[in-house]
């Protein structure tokens, strides 16, 4: 989350809460706890805008069916606001928890962070993977998943949202 979000500051954005979510595995319930706890160094900014899917087509259709240009805006969209954005009060709070001479065990760039990290990402990759197959020529749900946000922690109410969402985590 921390290496995602200094990503997006440098352009002024915040990263979809809703994202950062799956991409940790928490259920909005807990990415909220977790938030709260941390209050004192980030900000969460709880917007409940709400995004107008019925301008790009059927908001039901499978990610495969979507253009280019409806991919581009969701992407877009659920990155940088879906569920809310993230903000660090202090820039330098990253330089902080980066140098291991300043942040000591708290370090996010140490070897054990790495490796949890790497860990989570391929539990939720093998997680996603069992979640769809491919039938040629295209990838469809596995059988018996009866949609995309069985397998997310925290999914949107639309079957072409949490299909991108999880193509981007």
């Amino acid at each position: 989350m921390l290496c995602q979000n200094k990503m997006y500051a440098a352009s002024g954005y915040g990263i979809g809460a809703m994202f950062q979510g799956n991409l940790l595995s928490l259920s909005e319930i807990r990415f909220r706890a977790v938030c709260n706890q941390l209050s004192a160094v980030l900000h969460f900014d709880d917007c409940s805008d709400s995004f107008d899917l019925i301008q790009f087509g059927d908001p039901g259709s499978p990610f495969q069916h979507a253009t280019s240009a409806l991919t581009g805006d969701l992407r877009n969209y659920a990155c940088l606001g879906l569920g809310g954005s993230v903000y660090f009060y202090h820039k330098s709070f990253y330089d902080f928890l980066i140098d291991p001479m300043r942040s000591g065990t708290f370090c996010v760039m140490s070897l054990a962070m790495t490796n949890a990290h790497f860990k989570n990402d391929l539990g939720l990759l093998l997680k996603y993977d069992e979640s769809c197959c491919f039938r040629e020529p295209e990838l469809v749900l596995a059988p018996g998943v009866p949609d995309s946000a069985a397998s997310l922690s925290w999914p949107y109410s639309n079957e072409l949202v949490n299909s991108m969402l999880k193509s981007l985590s």
